[in-house]
């Protein structure tokens, strides 16, 4: 099968149940989540913590999922569950138990691996703005906000477990 099939050069895709523009609303909603998924295989590329490496086997595939959701027009055919949410959620609290608890802001700075988890966060974001956008005009799975909500949550949890595993200090912001 070849990469290129010039079905996209007239400026539609195709989605799971017909064809749309490639700067709709819904392209953008995972297209951004695409976005983030490549750097979390720079994150899991790069990991060598066997906790970490786990959960990560388990959010890419959850981004392909959540990718299939967003590029499905039909909604009783969405994948995202909200045991997903459950799961992201323990995740966060495996990685929380070492960390002291958060009592101001803190800086971006450290590890690369911890920035580069920072930056999905502030994907991810982006992601979920864009995906509110989206659940104004057209019905989404239910589960979906929460679950991203979760996700940034967890890379910004990995990013203080980075950087703690790193032993770079937290550079706490005051105002």
């Amino acid at each position: 099968m070849k990469v290129y099939t010039k079905t996209g050069d007239n400026k539609q895709t195709s989605v799971i149940g017909q064809r749309i523009d490639k700067d709709s609303l819904r392209i953008n909603c995972y297209g951004t989540t695409d976005e983030a998924l490549s750097y979390i295989g720079l994150i899991a590329s790069n990991n060598e913590d066997e906790l970490v490496a786990k959960q990560l086997d388990y959010v890419i595939k959850l981004f392909f999922n959540i990718g299939q959701d967003l590029a499905t027009i039909d909604s009783t055919k969405q994948v995202i569950r909200e045991n997903d949410v459950q799961i992201i959620e323990n995740y966060i609290d495996e990685l929380s138990s070492n960390l002291e608890p958060l009592t101001n802001f803190i800086g971006p700075q450290g590890h690369d691996l911890a920035c580069y988890a920072n930056i999905v966060r502030t994907i991810i974001r982006r992601s979920e703005r864009l995906i509110i956008a989206l659940s104004k005009e057209e019905v989404i799975n239910n589960i979906l906000l929460p679950l991203i909500n979760r996700l940034s949550d967890y890379f910004f949890t990995l990013f203080r477990y980075y950087n703690k595993s790193y032993q770079y200090q937290e550079q706490v912001i005051i105002f």
